[in-house]
């Protein structure tokens, strides 16, 4: 965990004391309440069906990578909540990447991507992420169409939740909006107690928020009224305003941010008030008010938070440690991780598959994405910095946050935004009393497995048990102990593949048969299934008109899936053969290891057991298994002794060749088999079967009937390969039409410089480059080029 930077103010006179409720409080909140939050990168922002999603994941603890959890579990549902589809996926520095495979019959419809970590479920389920994912489909029965709805309502907020008479205050207005906001809207003040007069006037900011300045009179009623370009309006009142109380004003300064705490009403004034900045569950700023003060004017510097951006919380206490004022504002926005200088210059060739080159300016390994900038409607509303300095935070929904954080964002705006907002997750009231979070369980860095030791299906209580496993250094050897349910638990685990594991009971001989229905199963503990809300869901199902042309841009992503699937289909039989020839060579390797000189010439079959897996663990004798596998080669029974015949004639036994007899090889386990040689003609033996049994090195299994019962324990979700649809190769060439929206997609590029080939419809570019410097400082880069 970092630590921030943080500045005591004792203003007036120091009183040295006991550690007082709000202390308390605040270790509390610094021990109890860290902000993992989660942000999902997707290729793209919708889909047809049978396409995969490819994603990124980004864990912060506050607004740096996130060292709490090590895993995140990644989750599609359908619009019931249904679960379709998960991956759980490994986090290393706070980063991770995985896809989603779409099955071609999925239905046209709205779907939901969570991501969450186990840490995040110890806390509401409107802190996961969630994200909106609309998927198409021509051959659905239905469609999807947006939703016309331009119905909005409207919240006033004024700076530190109150009006307090005599004081100029700022207001902030949020419009609200499920579906499309209006185009513009605006706004004026009135008193109900003189309704015609408009006291001051104001216009929207943007979509979200407009904001506007007064001074509020006694026994005054204030009514905020709102219209939009349509002509549709609505009024909300303001709060009562105060006689008395504590008036919070904060200004933005090059040096931090000012502040001023004005009593009103209050012959006593400041005197035992505090003032509490955090940044997250970090106190980053503290101020004691120790006499009677009227006013007060502070700055709370601009090194807090390594002088990097983020939400800081104002919270004003008064003498009996409650909270009479607070404010959100955004700090060091300059420092907001965006760096212009992370692409290079270049002139990008714009022609049909062109092969481009762009030099990046980044150390180590980063996030690239390349996509077609014609498709403006393919850019996230949500994005990398809007979810680390927002919507990981706020969950009031905000209409395009990403606006809020790039090119020529509105400072001014999300000032008003943030002052309309409180923190929402911790409560000062419940510190105050003492209140923690309640922990849905132990939380675990990587996996943790539930497993059920059973005899004839009935659990086996209080029972102690031997896994062993085998490890880089050999085998490994853990012992256990069920509960009075019979289970055991395993926490901790990292695995990236299915790993086998052998149980024995405490006390059993290994000589000893073990019980055959003896069984030992885990499952992997997991969050449960998402319980908060959705996403206001964008668009609505119609019924498809049969025959109906589908739309230029869906026409596009169907005829780039065939593309892939040419694609994938040709880079499978390539790996295919490619693993054949690498088996082939091995076995020769294996072939030339076993053999000696007399018995390599000739004609002969050869069966790798050690590289190739020939599903022989169901054969009870190696010579039964053999039948109708090499050509000439029968197995005939006498007295219930099978003996092999090659051309008519009984072939020879050789077990490490030396002669052997058909008994002998029919109490031969078929799991210390390595290699097995259906040898004809040309050699030594003439017509034999070859037996090689395995070396030490080479695994297998002691006197047959001794082996331990196994299980299987399934780790972590490996992600498919991108480098095919990236299309870097001459693979791409034999394509009719490429009409690609994504270029490039690389969660672990590294090096310089970047490649990628144009498709045959894209004319700008838009560049994304996401990375982490050795201090584990942001570098965002998200530019157009080509316009």
């Amino acid at each position: 965990m970092t630590k921030l930077c943080t500045f005591f103010f004792l203003i007036c006179t120091l009183a040295v004391g006991a550690q007082d409720k709000l202390d308390k409080a605040i270790d509390l909140l610094e021990n109890n309440y860290s902000q993992e939050k989660i942000h999902l990168l997707t290729d793209k922002e919708k889909y047809i069906s049978g396409d995969q999603i490819w994603f990124k994941a980004f864990a912060f603890d506050g607004y740096r990578r996130s060292e709490i959890s090590g895993t995140v579990y990644v989750e599609l549902y359908d619009r019931n909540k249904k679960l379709i589809d998960s991956r759980t996926v490994p986090l290393s520095e706070g980063e991770g990447h995985g896809s989603l495979k779409l099955t071609p019959d999925l239905s046209e419809d709205i779907y939901y991507l969570r991501a969450v970590t186990p840490y995040m479920s110890n806390f509401p389920r409107n802190f996961d992420f969630v994200k909106m994912i609309p998927v198409y489909n021509p051959a659905s029965e239905s469609k999807l169409v947006p939703i016309e709805d331009n119905s909005w309502n409207i919240t006033a907020v004024p700076e530190g939740f109150k009006l307090i008479q005599n004081r100029e205050t700022k207001v902030a207005v949020r419009l609200h909006s499920n579906g499309n906001p209006p185009a513009k809207w605006e706004g004026y003040l009135t008193d109900t107690s003189d309704p015609q007069t408009k006291i001051v006037r104001f216009n929207a900011m943007d979509a979200n928020v407009g904001s506007f300045t007064f001074t509020p009179k006694a026994n005054a009623h204030y009514r905020v009224h709102v219209q939009d370009n349509t002509g549709k309006s609505k009024e909300i009142s303001l709060p009562l305003v105060a006689p008395a109380g504590v008036h919070l004003k904060v200004k933005h300064q090059q040096d931090g941010i000012g502040y001023t705490l004005s009593a009103v009403g209050m012959p006593p004034g400041l005197m035992n008030y505090k003032v509490v900045g955090t940044i997250g569950n970090r106190l980053a700023y503290r101020a004691n008010i120790l006499k009677p003060s009227q006013v007060v004017n502070a700055t709370i510097p601009s090194k807090i938070n390594e002088g990097q951006a983020g939400v800081l919380q104002i919270s004003v206490f008064n003498e009996n440690d409650i909270v009479v004022a607070q404010r959100l504002v955004f700090i060091n926005s300059k420092r907001s991780g965006i760096n212009t200088s992370l692409v290079k210059p270049a002139t990008l060739k714009t022609g049909a598959r062109e092969r481009n080159s762009v030099e990046l300016n980044f150390a180590g390994s980063a996030t690239v994405v390349v996509k077609s900038a014609t498709a403006a409607n393919d850019e996230p509303e949500d994005d990398l910095l809007s979810a680390l300095w927002l919507t990981g935070d706020i969950k009031t929904p905000v209409h395009r946050p990403a606006q809020y954080f790039g090119a020529g964002a509105n400072d001014e705006a999300l000032d008003a935004l943030l002052m309309s907002e409180k923190w929402t997750f911790f409560n000062w009231d419940s510190l105050l009393m003492g209140q923690v979070p309640k922990q849905s369980g132990p939380m675990h860095r990587f996996l943790s497995y539930e497993g059920r030791l059973a005899l004839n299906s009935r659990p086996i209580p209080n029972q102690r048990v031997m896994l062993m496993t085998r490890a880089e250094e050999g085998l490994a050897f853990t012992p256990l102990t069920t509960d009075k349910e019979g289970k055991i638990y395993l926490n901790n685990v990292y695995i990236d593949e299915t790993l086998d594991i052998s149980f024995f009971l405490d006390g059993q001989n290994k000589e000893e048969r073990t019980p055959q229905n003896l069984t030992l199963s885990f499952r992997m503990l997991k969050p449960g299934l998402y319980t908060g809300g959705l996403p206001p869901a964008q668009f609505r199902l119609v019924p498809r008109t049969p025959g109906e042309q589908v739309s230029p841009e869906l026409a596009l992503a169907v005829a780039q899936q065939q593309n892939e699937d040419l694609l994938y289909k040709d880079a499978q039989l390539i790996e295919e053969v490619k693993l054949r020839a690498q088996k082939k060579d091995m076995t020769k390797k294996l072939d030339k290891e076993l053999s000696s000189g007399m018995f390599r010439a000739g004609s002969s079959t050869v069966f790798d057991f050690v590289n190739d897996d020939q599903n022989v663990g169901a054969a009870g004798n190696i010579l039964d298994w053999l039948q109708g596998r090499a050509s000439g080669l029968i197995i005939e029974r006498n007295q219930g002794v099978s003996y092999p015949v090659i051309r008519g004639r009984p072939a020879r036994i050789f077990l490490d060749e030396f002669p052997s007899d058909a008994d002998v090889i029919a109490s031969l386990p078929v799991s210390s088999i390595a290699m097995v040689k259906v040898q004809r003609t040309g050699t030594y033996g003439g017509e034999a079967i070859l037996i090689y049994t395995k070396r030490g090195y080479m695994g297998g299994s002691g006197a047959r009937g001794a082996g331990p019962n196994k299980t299987l324990l399934t780790g972590y979700d490996l992600p498919a390969t991108p480098d095919v649809i990236n299309l870097t190769t001459s693979r791409q060439t034999g394509l009719i039409r490429d009409t690609r929206g994504v270029l490039y997609w690389n969660p672990q590029h590294t090096g310089s410089p970047l490649e990628f080939l144009n498709s045959d419809v894209a004319s700008s570019f838009r560049i994304m480059v996401i990375g982490f410097d050795g201090k584990g400082n942001l570098h965002y880069y998200d530019r157009i080029h080509g316009r």
